[in-house]
């Protein structure tokens, strides 16, 4: 299991102004829209592994 708390923040920010496009997510530097909650985990499990 990958300790993310000092590198995770979590938080709200809306649409990013792509709202016709949402749910909008970004993860590090890459911006995920009309996204599912799949495709969100498989992100951060991406970004926990180029973490460690």
């Amino acid at each position: 299991m990958h300790e993310l708390s000092t590198a995770v923040d979590v938080s709200a920010l809306l649409c990013f102004k792509q709202c016709d496009h949402g749910p909008n997510v970004s993860i590090g530097n890459k911006a995920l829209n009309t996204c599912m909650a799949e495709e969100v985990i498989e992100e951060i499990r991406k970004a926990a592994i180029k973490h460690d």
